[in-house]
């Protein structure tokens, strides 16, 4: 009996170390400066989103509406967090590569409806503070599936607005929890089964469980903020289910004092109201700054009654809605290049004090 038992307990333990062996790993950076290709790849990510909601706004909510909706829309569309995860593998020995593309929250057909129809405007998932998850991992309890139900429904319809997405690319959307191993929970009021990064996890997970790539890739991601306990968790869980390796990027913090006071004192860098500027150009020097003025032109660009007005090729007076200072330059598209904030006409935005 004790041979049989030592046996056994020793083919347990050689299990044991060949799951661990086979498990992933999880890397998470963090970026400051605006620097390689991040932020870039991020704008890219937000502006499919963006055109989307304006699909949807022209599809759904054609008519003219208060001021204080607008408002609402571009801060749902502004500061909801961003995720972009590369699945990177390898078919017949040649590197295959699938993007996946998420947004915060609610499907945006449903957050459109709630800024134009509802009683009160949404509001957007925050942005949480980085930290370890130390506890047990929780069971898909009925609130993340309340969370979830019905939504996954919803946001499969709104494929439709995705449809031009280029070609290995692909939206990340609520998906139900049958079948998944991967299980968000709340953190701090914000709900982790919408998060960004669990639902382009979750993506990849169906990804996998349906053929479509194999287990055992990596993926390369970076976040428009930092992962909460429950995206850690959800990583974690991924990369030991699916022996998935995993590098993720996140934009958020500032420079250390010394090292910011060191690039002042050498004529690199200086302030500008709140934000670290370029001393020669003026425009943000820090990763997240560079992103938040980037997405704020493009809801500008997009998402505005003259835009709205733009888009349907119908004839707009010289007049439209702007909340607050327009800046000269709007950011980089997802190639990295310059986007101009002036309208196509070439003529610049004006205030208005009417309800739209």
């Amino acid at each position: 009996m004790t041979y049989r038992y030592l046996t056994l307990m020793l083919l347990m333990a050689v299990g044991a170390r060949t799951t661990n062996a086979m498990a992933g790993t999880v890397s998470l950076e963090r970026t400051v400066l605006d620097e390689g290709n991040v932020v870039a790849l991020l704008e890219s990510t937000s502006q499919y989103h963006v055109d989307a909601m304006r699909e949807v706004v022209m599809g759904r909510h054609p008519s003219g509406h208060h001021l204080s909706r607008w408002e609402s829309l571009e801060v749902a569309m502004r500061d909801a967090p961003v995720a972009r995860m590369e699945y990177r593998y390898e078919l017949d020995g040649i590197p295959q590569t699938r993007v996946y593309h998420a947004f915060a929250g609610q499907p945006l057909s449903a957050t459109a409806d709630a800024i134009f129809t509802g009683e009160s405007p949404v509001s957007t998932p925050p942005l949480m503070d980085s930290g370890d998850f130390t506890g047990e991992s929780p069971e898909p309890g009925p609130s993340n599936r309340s969370v979830i139900h019905g939504l996954d429904l919803i946001d499969e319809q709104d494929d439709i607005y995705f449809a031009d997405l280029p070609e290995g690319n692909v939206r990340a959307r609520v998906l139900p929890p049958e079948g998944s191993v991967l299980t968000p929970f709340d953190v701090e009021g914000a709900q982790g089964a919408l998060d960004a990064e669990f639902k382009a996890m979750r993506a990849i997970e169906r990804d996998i469980a349906e053929g479509l790539v194999p287990r055992g890739g990596r993926i390369v991601g970076m976040i428009g903020g930092s992962a909460c306990a429950s995206c850690q968790h959800v990583m974690e869980r991924m990369a030991e289910t699916y022996d998935v390796d995993i590098r993720v990027t996140q934009v958020f913090g500032n420079l250390p004092p010394s090292r910011q006071r060191a690039l002042i004192a050498s004529g690199g860098a200086r302030f500008k109201g709140p934000l670290l500027v370029d001393s020669q150009s003026g425009r943000p020097i820090l990763a997240k700054d560079v992103l938040a003025e980037s997405r704020q032109a493009q809801v500008r660009q997009a998402l505005t009654p003259r835009a709205m007005e733009s888009a349907r090729h119908t004839p707009w007076i010289r007049r439209s809605f702007r909340l607050g200072p327009h800046p000269k330059e709007t950011g980089r598209t997802g190639d990295g290049s310059a986007r101009s904030s002036r309208h196509p006409s070439g003529d610049t935005e004006q205030h208005i004090s009417r309800e739209c």
